[in-house]
């Protein structure tokens, strides 16, 4: 049976739904990983940045493992990812991680729970948990059902501080699985040889018998975490079915570098309309106008000057009222773009860095200096060029094609891509990975 760490690790691991995307700390938590097998297509995830790794491993070998916060090397399974802090966080806030599964001090049956030992030395730190709590749609606790002395950790109110509002999904230790039911637990599972009546004499908290319901696995949010499928397609006229009229569309590039030229011209044969189009420069916008898709822009570049100027029509239609336009300084749109892909709502930047070129907002002063609110910018569509993809949707850029194309990808709830190149898992080394294949829905590869 191993260790009583790893029963309660491989009954977590039974808990969590195939094809989902599932972050784990240190310690406990991230022993679930050597429970589950690859085929299952679970990508797990390590707020240090490291996506898709596999057990503890000792091997030594450069580009088979990777290190934790405390030294600890861990399998990189093909297609594994390894980013930034900001860019993991990102993906935490932006709610694209499934399930997160915690350590903690002790757990109420009201779900909530502690991860400090008191107010005064929170030895146990802060950690990335507030965000992992509030970013991810389940949490589940893993630890120990009794401390080293004896005493309950699942309990009817905490009695450490509780430092989170947020409710726990499932608790999940070496007696069993129970879901936190208000003022008891309810037992959802029990260890072989373990009674109800065992587990009522350990917890501080009553106990409720929902066995025979069986276990929920944790939903999966999107089909785009799930590895064991491919994400590539070859018709971008299918792909760019998923916009609708009415829409907000984010479009990667910059002057004809990076930009995804094959979907832009799929979707303005469309015959979509109404859309807000969000673009750094006038060369899809002008193409999409023409086909008469857009109702407003948001960009840097909405026009050239000159009467025979390509961006005519799209002055001439503003001037008669048929298109609206927002101008955005080029390094404030590439930040509105990343804040709305990591889950933030906004930002301040200093007014005479902006000018007349920015939308009204909160005004606030900074060190005495005045600065404006900028709203983020979230997409209901991405239109991301690459220079080379996985089947699994991890993207990397050569020369200046990165540009706008990681934050546009980021700020779309779905994400599209058009690459020059397709590899097979593993063929984008993890630390050349520049967006995650996490946050990308559809990979069309380059024609024939």
């Amino acid at each position: 049976m191993g260790s009583t760490r790893d029963q309660i690790a491989a009954r977590v691991a039974r808990h969590l739904a195939d094809g989902s995307f599932v972050n784990v700390g240190i310690g406990l938590p991230g022993m679930v990983p050597a429970h589950v097998p690859d085929e299952r297509g679970i990508l797990f995830h390590a707020e240090h940045g490291v996506i898709g790794f596999g057990a503890a491993a000792t091997d030594p070998r450069p580009g088979v493992t990777e290190l934790d916060f405390f030294s600890n090397r861990f399998t990189l399974r093909p297609g594994a990812a390894i980013v930034d802090h900001p860019t993991s966080f990102a993906l935490i806030r932006a709610g694209l991680v499934d399930a997160t599964v915690l350590g903690a001090f002790e757990v109420a049956a009201d779900g909530t729970f502690a991860s400090h030992q008191n107010d005064v030395m929170p030895s146990a730190g802060v950690g990335g948990a507030p965000e992992l709590a509030g970013g991810c749609a389940t949490v589940i606790v893993a630890l120990e059902h009794d401390t080293a002395a004896g005493a309950a950790r699942l309990v009817r109110r905490c009695r450490l501080p509780v430092g989170l509002p947020r409710r726990v999904e499932l608790v999940v230790t070496e007696l069993g699985a129970f879901r936190p039911a208000g003022d008891a637990f309810a037992a959802v599972e029990l260890a072989p040889g373990v009674s109800l009546e065992q587990v009522r004499a350990r917890t501080g908290a009553p106990v409720i018998d929902e066995l025979t319901l069986g276990r929920r696995p944790v939903p999966a949010a999107r089909e785009r975490v799930d590895r064991r499928r491919s994400k590539v397609v070859t018709d971008e006229f299918a792909a760019i079915a998923v916009v609708r009229s009415g829409m907000t569309v984010a479009i990667g590039g910059w002057g004809g570098s990076g930009t995804p030229a094959r979907l832009v011209t799929a979707l303005a044969v469309s015959g979509v309309e109404d859309l807000t189009i969000v673009c750094a420069g006038v060369g899809p916008m002008n193409e999409l106008i023409a086909a008469g898709c857009v109702r407003h822009a948001v960009t840097s570049f909405a026009s050239y000057a000159g009467r025979n100027s390509p961006s005519a029509a799209f002055d001439e239609l503003c001037r008669q009222g048929r298109i609206t336009a927002e101008l955005c300084s080029q390094g404030v749109l590439a930040e509105r773009l990343r804040a709305g892909g990591s889950g933030v709502a906004g930002f301040y930047v200093a007014a005479d860095a902006v000018g007349r070129f920015t939308p009204a907002g909160e005004g606030r002063l900074f060190d005495g200096r005045p600065h404006v609110f900028q709203p983020a910018i979230r997409a209901d569509v991405s239109l991301v060029g690459a220079s080379v993809a996985d089947r699994f949707g991890n993207l990397a850029w050569v020369d200046g094609e990165r540009n706008y194309n990681a934050p546009v990808a980021m700020a779309g709830q779905r994400c599209l891509v058009a690459a020059d190149r397709v590899v097979e898992l593993g063929g984008i080394d993890p630390h050349q990975v520049m967006v995650p294949g996490a946050v990308v829905d559809q990979v069309v590869g380059p024609p024939g």
